[in-house]
């Protein structure tokens, strides 16, 4: 990604930026490094291990994704969001409660030096969900501030914002402020139950969904309810042994179904908070981000989306002004 945030903008089309500071979201099973400029423009990237398998070498991982960069990189400010800050990170910053927005996030920043290079790790959320029972997220503030320096008008009455993945969170956004969250484990039961479940035995995943077993099984969800999730799982192998589905078929209908009962969650807090017509946002990319639109819409709701990394970048030139202009 060597592209231009869009929040961002050169003098020039001439212009030679300078490396500013390094962004990095760093998640429990990935690190996505960025080298910025003055104006947050991204110079250069890197890609490394998550948190969970650092064993402390969170240094030399730093060092090992910015060795061809410039010799001042590694003076340069580190600013990080994600689990890099939870109790399995590099440093623990405590989770801060909802609700809260940019400047309260801005203010808990845990700020320290390595060999005299500035690091600085953006804190987490947590609330009581809807459930009344906690919830916590690490990473998802940042994207979330983020989408709201991109899109300005998320700033104004009160937004839903999703963020699908392994763990999904959705987040109620009023003025600015996250107010309270949902968290599910849509991701990991679906690569949970293709991997270590009967329900696709001998099926090896593929890249891509089946649309038509997707649909089937947003449908099966739409008319029974999540309320039968444990039923309607099952027809993902029964439908294979009647000879209705195939393997590939068949892990479209599991996606459909997990993603429509995730849905069916967010759709219960969108009318809770009586949300407008416009006020759904989804963060992401690919072909999971489009799945989710496809079951959105089936359920009549139109949903934006915005790139999960160019939120990230957004986020964190939010919360470090002083790095970026």
């Amino acid at each position: 990604m060597n592209s231009l945030p869009a929040h961002c903008s050169l003098d020039s089309p001439a212009a030679r930026p300078s490396a500013r500071y390094i962004a990095g979201d760093w998640g429990t099973t990935s690190l996505r490094l960025y080298l910025c400029g003055d104006h947050g423009e991204v110079m250069a990237t890197g890609h490394g291990a998550g948190v969970s398998g650092m064993a402390g070498r969170f240094e030399s991982e730093i060092e090992r994704l910015s060795v061809d960069w410039p010799a001042q990189a590694r003076r340069l400010p580190l600013l990080l969001c994600g689990a890099v800050g939870s109790n399995i990170g590099w440093r623990e910053t405590a989770y801060l409660p909802c609700p809260a927005g940019a400047r309260v996030l801005q203010a808990r920043i845990l700020r320290f030096d390595i060999d005299g290079q500035p690091v600085a790790i953006v804190p987490g959320l947590s609330c009581r969900n809807r459930a009344d029972a906690a919830d916590f997220m690490r990473g998802e503030e940042t994207q979330i501030i983020g989408a709201l320096r991109l899109q300005p008008q998320l700033r104004v009455g009160r937004q839903l914002i999703g963020l699908p993945g392994t763990h999904s969170k959705w987040v109620v956004v009023e003025d600015g402020s996250i107010q309270d969250f949902v968290s599910t484990v849509a991701g990991e039961c679906y690569a949970a139950l293709t991997d270590h479940s009967v329900l696709l035995r001998g099926f090896a995943r593929s890249d891509g969904v089946d649309r038509a077993a997707f649909e089937l099984g947003l449908q099966r969800i739409a008319r029974l309810g999540g309320r039968h999730l444990l039923q309607l799982l099952f027809e993902t192998r029964a439908r294979q042994l009647s000879g209705e589905l195939g393997g590939e078929q068949a892990a479209g209908f599991l996606s459909g179904l997990c993603i429509g009962a995730d849905v069916e969650i967010a759709v219960a807090s969108w009318a809770e908070h009586s949300l407008d017509a416009c006020g759904l946002t989804l963060i992401g990319a690919g072909e999971l981000i489009d799945l989710y639109q496809r079951a959105f819409a089936s359920r009549h709701i139109p949903a934006r989306t915005l790139a999960g990394d160019a939120c990230v970048l957004a986020g964190l030139a939010d919360l470090f002004p002083e790095y970026c202009a």
